[in-house]
């Protein structure tokens, strides 16, 4: 998984604060986290990034993805209760 990236569109109709892709790491077991940040309402943003700037722990000081393989991802962020995030386009790089 050196080269691996991600390669999502997220579009948040309302307020997303704090957004992180979460993927589960089989190797680390451990969940491997990914901070976007946040989102502007009504605009989508292209997020791309590589296995090695994943990182384990919830202070992301943990192993990297590198060399583990994708298990699941998970999208979580901060909002109220009736905002989300379009998660469009997802495609995953070797």
């Amino acid at each position: 998984m050196r080269d691996r990236r991600e390669a999502n569109t997220l579009k948040p109709p309302g307020n997303a604060s704090d957004v992180q892709a979460l993927i589960w790491s089989k190797k680390n077991q451990d969940n491997c986290r990914y901070r976007i940040g946040s989102l502007k309402p009504g605009r989508r943003q292209t997020v791309e990034f590589r296995a090695i700037e994943v990182r384990a722990g919830w202070g992301m000081s943990g192993p990297s993805l590198d060399g583990d393989a994708i298990d699941n991802i998970k999208l979580t962020f901060s909002g109220a209760a009736t905002d989300r995030v379009l998660f469009d386009n997802v495609e995953i790089l070797e």
